[in-house]
């Protein structure tokens, strides 16, 4: 078995609605992703957040990089949307896993509207190989749905924990905080960027109403 398969079979295990994307390297960090984690199930969610998955981040068991991207990428994959936390500090992970979102739901827009333009020439072929007893429109139908269901676009709120990041100050010029924007404009095109913690906890109570 590859490792999409392996991939493919673990997520279809999983149920949780929600990944959340933490820093959680640090102890502090590791701490506070799990708190917030549980507001965020306080509003009537099911989270997955890496910090409490103990087979890849208790790090006496010696996971391979393998192992992580096993487990974090099949959770990914099974989530209805997602949730980052960017505070411009070092999370590679984590603003791998932001980019890993904004590559899945480009390859599902880029299948979605090939759909569409190539649908009146697919209709045009099926009048003729119908004649033919053929079920063109109803195979093609069922593979670009199989792919968009495969590759589905998932909705992603991101907020800030860096109180600097969210209200800076500046100093000739200089700001006391930053972040790459490269990240943010994958931000700008596939989700939003909300604020604070509070601010994102207020977007989910929204989404529940």
């Amino acid at each position: 078995m590859d490792s999409y398969e392996k991939i493919k079979e673990l997520s279809e295990k999983h149920d949780n609605e929600i990944y959340f994307g933490h820093a959680c390297s640090l102890t502090e960090a590791k701490i506070h992703s799990s708190k917030v984690a549980d507001r965020i199930r306080n509003c009537g969610y099911s989270v997955y957040v890496a910090s409490e998955n103990d087979n890849i981040n208790d790090k006496t068991k010696d996971p391979t990089p393998f192992d992580i991207y096993l487990d974090d990428v099949s959770r990914m994959k099974r989530a209805e949307f997602m949730i980052f936390n960017l505070n411009g500090s070092h999370q590679d992970g984590t603003i791998w896993e932001s980019g890993w979102v904004c590559g899945n739901n480009d390859a599902h827009l880029a299948i979605k509207n090939a759909y569409e333009e190539f649908k009146p020439e697919i209709e045009n072929m099926s009048r003729i190989l119908n004649e033919a007893g053929h079920d063109y429109v109803g195979f093609v139908e069922y593979l670009f749905e199989k792919l968009l269901e495969e590759i589905n676009y998932k909705e992603m709120i991101v907020y800030s924990s860096n109180e600097r990041l969210n209200n800076p100050q500046f100093y000739k010029g200089i700001p006391s905080a930053g972040a790459n924007h490269l990240v943010f404009g994958g931000v700008d095109v596939h989700g939003k960027f909300v604020g604070n913690e509070e601010d994102m906890i207020q977007a989910l109570k929204k989404k529940k109403l």
